[in-house]
């Protein structure tokens, strides 16, 4: 009996640690989303140019992965996942304070580039413990909820934010975020536990007491991996959908259908729910196919994911906006939801492979995949400057062309392993 009420409460323990991670995410995606949901304000009052907004709009990705890849190679072997995500929510909060205060465009890139070195590390710490709270075969639905819980905290944003922006400037959102990731630091302090599942024989975290050296040259012959790689491949395309969602999503709504800030916050918050639902659709789907082969389940899905985020981007740049908002909302949803579904799937084949310094290897992995919010946001800006409503037309069309790229890895993949008995 008493061992039986022992598993409950370690369930229960790692549940909650689960939905607090999820609220996490939400934070940090309400922390990527401010600027793209202030975008037209800022714009205004520092008469900037939508190639400069670009710059705004990336400079966070300048550093992430650079965070990233300092806290699988500096933090992870020495510290506690618990205490890597206490300092980062900590700098979540003051990274945003300058611009409250100091607005500019040097201090909007300045934020933005400290706020991404400090969530560098956000989604692959998060990851990695649930992870440390679940064995490999029960990893990837806890860990899709983590990811859905970005989502979650953009539909809550979205609304929430615009109306502040509305109602007291475009300043008081950015306070807003800082205040909420001091409250959930709290939180977090009170509630937050590293799992069984992330302790090495000799009790320590992470890649445990490896030598630098060696763990670098470990972690760089995995990099080397064709299944690694293709996962790299892959997650930076969907990663570019991400950047177009960040920076730009709030004013192509404005643009393309002619609504007000406070309609484009309910709208946006529409696309995030279903992108959300859309999330735990792929992770059932993972999970339904995963009985006789994980991997070439994972591999299915993802494909199907890239392809569908694809021909939704074409048929958003085929669509009359004006004829159809319903539609329009819908195939957003589908186009900017459907590749999130690929994070999880990558996240359990990195970890699976990664088995002893995974950490180091997830974290690395995800850092390299978001540099494709750097890419994204400036090259969108740069086709949408020459021609502004026009310029929608190809940026969608080259939004597209790369989802079709990501999901060829998965598809090859898929083929190889459908080959491969488990």
């Amino acid at each position: 009996m008493g061992r039986g009420n022992a598993l409950s409460a370690s369930r229960r323990r790692a549940w909650s640690i689960v939905l607090l991670l999820a609220c996490i995410q939400g934070i940090n995606q309400a922390d990527k989303a401010v600027v793209g949901l202030a975008a037209e304000q800022i714009m205004a009052e520092l008469q900037l140019t939508a190639a400069q907004f670009g710059l705004v709009a990336g400079a966070l990705y300048a550093t992430f992965s650079l965070g990233g890849i300092a806290v699988a190679f500096l933090a992870a072997p020495r510290f506690a996942p618990r205490w890597i995500m206490t300092v980062m929510l900590a700098m979540w909060s003051i990274a945003l304070m300058p611009v409250v205060f100091f607005a500019s465009l040097p201090v909007l890139i300045g934020s933005r580039l400290v706020l991404g070195a400090s969530e560098g590390g956000g989604t692959p710490t998060a990851l990695n413990m649930v992870h440390d709270w679940f064995p490999d075969d029960k990893r990837d639905f806890p860990a899709s909820i983590v990811i859905v819980g970005g989502t979650v905290g953009a539909l809550i944003a979205a609304p929430g934010l615009t109306w502040c922006i509305a109602q007291y400037g475009w300043r008081s959102a950015f306070l807003v975020c800082a205040l909420v990731g001091a409250c959930f630091l709290a939180g977090w302090l009170a509630v937050g536990r590293d799992g069984p599942f992330g302790h090495l024989r000799d009790g320590s975290y992470g890649l445990g007491r490896q030598p630098q050296s060696a763990l670098r040259t470990n972690v760089l012959s995995l990099l080397g991996n064709r299944q690694v790689l293709a996962n790299i491949c892959m997650g930076f395309c969907a990663y570019w959908v991400v950047g177009f969602t960040v920076g730009w999503l709030p004013a192509y709504l404005r643009d393309m259908a002619g609504v007000s800030l406070k309609q484009s916050g309910w709208m946006i918050a529409l696309v995030f729910l279903g992108q959300g639902g859309l999330v735990l659709l792929s992770a059932l789907a993972t999970r339904i196919l995963a009985q006789d082969n994980p991997d070439r389940a994972r591999s299915i899905v993802q494909a199907l994911c890239m392809l569908g985020g694809g021909a939704g981007f074409f048929a958003l740049a085929a669509l009359q906006v004006e004829e159809s908002i319903p539609l329009l909302i819908v195939l957003l949803i589908l186009a900017t939801g459907l590749p999130i579904g690929v994070f999880s799937p990558i996240a359990a084949t990195l970890g699976k492979l990664g088995e002893g310094h995974k950490n180091a290897l997830v974290t690395v992995v995800m850092s390299a995949i978001t540099l494709a919010g750097l890419v994204s946001p400036p090259a969108i800006g740069a086709l949408i400057d020459p021609q502004h409503v026009s310029g929608w037309h190809p940026a969608l069309i080259l939004t597209a062309c790369v989802c079709l790229i990501g999901a060829l890895p998965a598809f090859a993949a898929g083929i190889k392993r459908a080959r491969v008995r488990p």
